[in-house]
C-alpha cells in the first residue's frame, strides 16, 4: 500500500514539474515573441541614418533626393514619414492621383491635420476656380438665362464648398489659432454665403 502511495506521490511531482517546466517554455516563447515584435518594428541604425537623410532632404525642398532614399527605406509606417513621401510625390510632378492617394492616407490616419487640411484645400480651390469660371462667363453676358444658368452651376460647386467647410470646422476645433486654417474657412463660409460666421472667423483673424 505504501509503495503504490509511493509511486502515485513520484507520479503527480514528475506531472507537476512536467506542467511548470512547459509553462517556463511558453513564457520563454512569448517573451521572444514580443521582443522580436519590438525589434521588427524599431528601425535599424541603417534606417534611422537614412530616414535623417529623407527628413533633411524634404525640409531642403530636395524631393528627388527624398524619393530616391525611401526605396531603401525599410521601417517607414508612421504617418509622419508617409506624409513626407505624399509631399515629396506632389512637389515632383506627380499630381494626378494625390487625391486618391491622400484618401487612402486618410484610411489609415483618419485624424492626421496636414492631410485633412490638404483634402479641404483640395475642395476649396477645385470649387473656387469653377465659380471663377462661371462668373466670368456671366458677367460677359448678363441676362436672365445666363443668370438662370449660373445659379443652377453655383448650386452644384457649393458642394466643394460644403466638403471644404465641414472639414475645416473639425480641425478649428482642434486648432483655434491655426490662420491658414481659419482664412479657408471663411472663405468658405463667404462663397455658402454664411455672413454672420465670415465675420465672426474675421475676427478671429484679426486678433491673431
Amino acid at each position: 500500500m505504501k509503495t503504490n502511495y509511493f509511486c502515485f506521490a513520484l507520479a503527480l511531482m514528475g506531472s507537476a514539474i512536467f506542467s511548470t517546466t512547459n509553462a517556463q517554455q511558453a513564457d520563454s516563447t512569448a517573451s521572444l515573441s514580443t521582443d522580436t515584435v519590438a525589434t521588427e518594428s524599431t528601425p535599424s541604425f541603417e534606417d534611422q541614418e537614412l530616414i535623417r537623410l529623407f527628413n533633411s532632404h524634404i525640409k531642403k525642398g530636395n524631393y528627388q533626393w527624398a524619393l530616391i532614399l525611401w526605396d531603401e527605406i525599410k521601417t517607414k509606417d508612421t504617418p509622419e514619414l508617409q506624409y513626407a513621401y505624399l509631399e515629396a510625390l506632389e512637389a515632383t510632378g506627380k499630381k494626378d492621383s494625390m487625391y486618391i492617394k491622400h484618401q487612402e492616407f486618410l484610411k489609415k490616419y483618419p485624424d492626421y491635420a496636414p492631410a485633412l487640411f490638404w483634402q479641404a484645400k483640395y475642395h476649396f480651390n477645385k470649387a473656387e476656380k469653377l465659380y471663377q469660371s462661371e462668373m466670368s462667363k456671366y458677367n460677359k453676358n448678363k441676362n436672365a438665362t445666363t443668370y438662370a444658368y449660373l445659379r443652377r452651376e453655383l448650386k452644384r460647386i457649393s458642394v466643394d464648398y460644403k466638403r471644404a467647410k465641414d472639414i475645416l470646422e473639425k480641425l478649428t476645433e482642434k486648432d483655434p489659432t491655426n490662420k491658414n486654417q481659419l482664412v479657408y474657412l471663411r472663405n468658405c463660409y463667404v462663397r455658402l454665403e454664411m455672413q454672420e460666421e465670415a465675420v465672426k472667423i474675421n475676427k478671429i483673424i484679426d486678433s491673431l
